[in-house]
């Protein structure tokens, strides 16, 4: 990631958050921070809000801020919840939502990405193009 930083938006992202525990989510996301600024690598930051924005998008900027590392679910399934079709993972004890926002960061990250940060991620990396694995 250090060889990279200068040349592309680092987003940290922590995947299959079902898999773990809250305080497991929370231990991680933690360290990964820790590793971060460790070894200096710089990660994509989320644009402060301007005073006259309305309180919601403020609201939402803390939240994406607080949410990084995003701990996120992904499934390409969609259930019937509470009369709603939803995508989730199905297991034999229930089901976990991936836009549930207490069960996953993934609102945030799709709001920072797509509606609130796109420009800024757009503008901040050099014209380079790249191709990332995920690493374990």
């Amino acid at each position: 990631m250090k060889a990279l930083d200068q040349k592309v938006n680092i987003v940290p992202v922590l995947a299959k958050a079902d898999s773990l525990t809250p305080k497991e989510i929370c231990n991680m996301k933690a360290k990964i921070l820790t590793e971060i600024d460790k070894f200096k690598i710089k990660i994509f930051q989320v644009q402060e809000c301007d005073p006259e924005n309305e309180d919601l998008f403020k609201q939402q900027t803390v939240e994406i801020k607080r949410s990084i590392p995003f701990a996120v679910i992904g499934s390409n399934t969609v259930a019937e919840r509470n009369g709603r079709r939803v995508r989730a993972r199905v297991y034999p004890w229930g089901i976990v939502e991936v836009e549930n926002p207490s069960q996953s960061d993934f609102v945030h990250l799709r709001n920072m990405s797509i509606r609130k940060d796109m420009q800024d991620l757009i503008h901040t990396v050099q014209p380079t193009i790249c191709c990332m694995r995920t690493i374990v």
